[in-house]
């Protein structure tokens, strides 16, 4: 959850292509694009919550 509060953040500061970024640098390897994705999509189901 707070990590998808965090990319969230990140993603209306820097842009969605630096948020993916990171989160693919974090991510385990071999795993980059499914989490990529699922942290994305956590983050689009937070703003349409928020607004």
């Amino acid at each position: 959850m707070y990590g998808a509060l965090l990319v969230g953040a990140m993603t209306r500061a820097l842009g969605e292509s630096a948020a993916r970024r990171a989160i693919g640098y974090a991510a385990p390897v071999g795993e980059q694009h499914e989490t990529v994705e699922r942290v994305m999509r956590a983050v689009r189901a937070g703003e349409t919550v928020v607004r």
